[in-house]
């Protein structure tokens, strides 16, 4: 098989027009809703973002999900629905905007794209030979000890909010166990391809279990893309009928769901007056639809508070340095490091997109960062790919799809995640199973 492949035939291109054709007709839709934010910089970025979605909507049905199509689909999604300025906090951007925007993101695109189409030589390294489900079972009662003591010593945060105390996630952390069972709880996921189907039903309702006690929203819905990932990935061909659809779409409908009562029921607690559609000064007044574009489109908007900041950079890698640097004990450095992201923010959203930070750190030489970034996450494809360790390409997966939220690969923990994951893949007695 060629490593490019330009062909297109008469269905494909069907799917790429009408998807085209849908998405432009939104734009224009936007547009007359609120023509004053019209540039024509911003309608070309947006046809721009378009033509690379809509090639990324063909490459998934044809090739399944991978790391490049699924990061098109998120993040370059993400930014089309951004680009259609659905709230009044919003502008059209600028051609200064696309140089942060769009062109540190293709370069991720192509070493994405180039970890995936490679021809790699598969190999069986196996240290030991332990059976899945041991190694899951171990796992298991590691994670459930080390919640119980948390449990025990810190109370449960779901009961403090059930009793109408909202306090913050970090009131429950013990230093180090608190991280180990994180790292513990994602390992564990990370064996749902390779154990038995009691086993994996039991793994998703203890982790699920677990995520909903310490109300947890981010473990949450990163799981529930995770199994969804994995469902994708191993339908490949036969994902694309009707009942595979349903079953994707009420997913994502109760993701949703969730996500949405648990932001009002949060926000609620500090203000009876709170509305999500007010704060957004959404064109759409719906309160589902203001959550998840406040958590998702809105994020492109906050990157421009670290795009047009002018205080001094300091030049170096420091979100990429933080995995090592946690292991040296430099913590506190960290801790101050992320606490500063704060300040940037609109309307008292402040989340963005994965090269904020590295704009923060570098301004525009944020690209160095962004190619060394890029790297890592292709080398963890690759390795992923060469040692068949499907839950750790599910994972890396996984964080790519957050993409749009930050560079989730340089929290320590899920680095050290990705790599142990790794590591224990070499210790697992596999037959029968699916190939990466």
């Amino acid at each position: 098989m060629a490593l490019f492949s330009t062909s297109i035939d008469k269905n494909n291109l069907k799917i790429y027009l009408w998807i085209s054709g849908l998405i432009y007709i939104l734009f224009l839709l936007a547009f007359f809703i609120e023509h004053e934010a019209f540039s024509v910089t911003h309608y070309i970025l947006f046809i721009a973002v378009l033509s690379i979605f809509s090639w990324g909507s063909v490459d998934l049905k044809n090739r399944g999900i991978n790391a490049y199509n699924l990061f098109i689909i998120t993040y370059f999604g993400i930014m089309l629905l951004s680009l259609l300025l659905l709230s009044n906090l919003q502008e059209a951007k600028s051609l200064y905007d696309i140089y942060y925007i769009l062109f540190g993101p293709l370069i991720t695109l192509a070493f994405l794209y180039f970890s995936e189409r490679i021809n790699v030589k598969k190999v069986k390294i196996r240290f030991l030979k332990v059976s899945p489900n041991t190694i899951a079972l171990s796992l298991l009662v590691t994670l459930i000890l080390l919640k119980s003591y948390i449990f025990y010593t810190k109370g449960i945060r779901l009961i403090s909010f059930m009793h109408g105390d909202f306090p913050g996630g970090d009131a429950f952390v013990v230093p180090g166990i608190t991280g180990l069972s994180n790292i513990a709880f994602w390992l564990l996921i990370m064996m749902i391809p390779f154990v038995r189907f009691r086993m994996k039903i039991f793994i998703i309702t203890i982790t699920i279990a677990i995520s909903i006690l310490i109300v947890k929203r981010g473990d949450i819905m990163r799981e529930i893309l995770f199994l969804s990932l994995l469902f994708v990935y191993l339908k490949k061909d036969l994902l694309f009928n009707k009942k595979n659809l349903v079953i994707l779409f009420i997913g994502a409908l109760v993701t949703i769901n969730i996500f949405s009562y648990f932001g009002e029921k949060r926000q609620h607690s500090h203000d009876a007056d709170f509305s999500i559609v007010a704060m957004l000064d959404s064109k759409i007044d719906s309160i589902s639809f203001s959550w998840i574009y406040a958590y998702t489109a809105i994020n492109f908007e906050v990157l421009n508070t670290y795009i047009y900041d002018d205080s001094d950079k300091i030049m170096y890698p420091f979100d990429i340095l933080k995995p090592a640097m946690n292991l040296m004990g430099m913590k506190k450095e960290i801790a101050i490091y992320e606490d500063s992201n704060w300040f940037n923010r609109i309307e008292g959203f402040n989340a963005v997109p994965y090269q904020a930070t590295f704009i923060k750190d570098m301004g525009m030489l944020y690209i160095i960062e962004t190619i060394i970034y890029s790297l890592m996450l292709a080398l963890f494809i690759l390795l992923s790919r060469i040692l068949k360790a499907e839950g750790v390409y599910i994972f890396v997966l996984t964080l790519i799809a957050f993409s749009f939220f930050g560079a989730y690969l340089l929290n320590p923990q899920f680095f050290y995640v990705a790599i142990a994951g790794l590591l224990l893949n070499i210790m697992i007695l596999k037959e029968g199973r699916n190939s990466v």
